[in-house]
């Protein structure tokens, strides 16, 4: 595979395109974006992404110059182009060329990017023993400042949470909002089991409403799994029986230990295993596709 990037509608190769220095996405993070996944060409709740994408549009008074169905189309001939259905492809819409001042007024035109590149691979033994996340110092921007629903450009929060994070020596981050609540991971969204219970933060306490987010409270339903959906504390984090973390790309990813302790006895529980399976059946029955299993 030869990872892409389609510019405007330009297919190009990723290790030689390039976009105007005066670019507001490059300068200021004046941009938006979706990840999504591709399982053999067939894109996991698209629609799904494509209204995230405008709502996050909307938060910035960005106007996205394409419909639902032409992005789409771009991102099929992205993937297609490179030579990989099943693929990791990313979104990117910038508010466009404009003078060195941060007023987006003077940005002529918006420059829309999608990236296609063959999906991370997270070896099956991470969804079988479960990872280490740690919770950081660094709190969530709070919604008032700008709003973690907003998928935007600007992550200079999650890069420092998560930089935090992997010098604990942990994979993934999970930040609290300045209130003390438990809110997200920087590249994921966070739940926990107590006694059987899923918990998991309201999107009030300013975290991104994941698609795969969705997916999971979707699944607990049909799988007559008792939800809460509240604001819960740190330490009600870390005595938790159960954790994991999911998005797009990490699917329902384990965690097996928060920062020096285990969670629970320290291994995958049961109710991770059924959502995870639970998952990965979703996708089958919406995509057509089996969903793949890394070794």
């Amino acid at each position: 595979m030869s990872e892409k990037v389609n510019i405007n509608g330009e297919i190009q190769d990723l290790a030689t395109a390039v976009i105007p220095v005066m670019d507001h996405g490059f300068l200021f993070g004046d941009s938006v974006y979706e990840t999504l996944r591709s399982y053999q060409g067939r894109f996991f709740r698209f629609d799904q992404h494509h209204d995230r994408l405008r709502h996050s549009a909307d938060g910035l008074e960005l106007a996205l110059p394409l419909s639902g169905e032409e992005f789409r189309a771009r991102c099929e001939e992205t993937i297609a182009a490179a030579g990989e259905p099943d693929a990791a492809v990313r979104i990117v819409v910038t508010r466009g060329v404009g003078p060195m001042d941060i007023d987006p007024r003077g940005c002529d035109a918006p420059n829309v990017l999608v990236f296609g590149r063959p999906r991370p691979r997270y070896p099956e033994h991470a969804y079988r023993d479960g990872l280490a996340i740690s919770l950081v110092s660094r709190q969530r921007n709070p919604k008032k400042s700008l709003d973690p629903n907003v998928k935007s450009g600007n992550y200079l929060n999650n890069v420092l949470a998560l930089l935090e994070a992997r010098k604990a020596g942990a994979y993934e981050g999970v930040m609290c909002n300045p209130e003390g609540f438990v809110a997200e991971g920087t590249t994921s969204n966070c739940f926990f089991v107590k006694d059987g219970t899923l918990c998991t933060a309201p999107l009030s306490v300013g975290l991104l409403s994941g698609i795969t987010r969705r997916a999971v409270l979707e699944l607990a339903g049909r799988l007559e799994i008792p939800v809460r959906e509240e604001r819960f504390t740190a330490d009600e984090l870390l005595s938790a029986d159960e954790c994991f973390i999911t998005s797009s790309l990490k699917q329902v990813m384990p965690v097996t230990r928060i920062d020096e302790g285990p969670v629970g006895e320290g291994s995958v529980g049961p109710v991770t295993t059924r959502l995870l399976e639970g998952y990965r059946e979703l996708v089958r029955e919406e995509t057509g596709v089996e969903p793949e299993r890394d070794s």
